[in-house]
C-alpha cells in the first residue's frame, strides 16, 4: 500500500488516500469504465466543423482580452 509514489504525496494526503480505501473499499466508482461506454461517434465533417468553431471562440476570446487590457492599461514608451 504504501508505494513511493503514494509516499511522495505527503503524510496528509497518504493518510486521507488510505482512510478513503479502506472506507469505501469496492464501492469507489471507476469514472473511467463508465466514460469508456458512453463514447459518442461523430462524422469527420462534424469533428472538422466543431475544430472550426472552436478556433472561432478561441480568436473571439483573445481579441476580448485585447479589447479588455488595451482599454484599461496605457502603454509606455520610454
Amino acid at each position: 500500500m504504501a508505494t513511493d509514489r503514494r509516499a511522495s504525496l505527503g503524510l496528509k494526503v497518504f493518510e486521507e488516500l488510505t482512510i478513503m480505501k479502506h472506507a469505501w473499499g469496492l464501492n469507489i466508482y471507476d469514472v473511467a469504465a463508465r466514460n469508456a461506454t458512453d463514447v459518442e461517434e461523430i462524422s469527420l465533417i462534424d469533428f472538422e466543423q466543431m475544430l472550426v468553431e472552436e478556433a472561432d471562440m478561441l480568436e473571439w476570446d483573445k481579441e476580448d482580452l485585447e479589447d479588455r487590457y488595451n482599454n484599461d492599461f496605457e502603454l509606455v514608451v520610454d
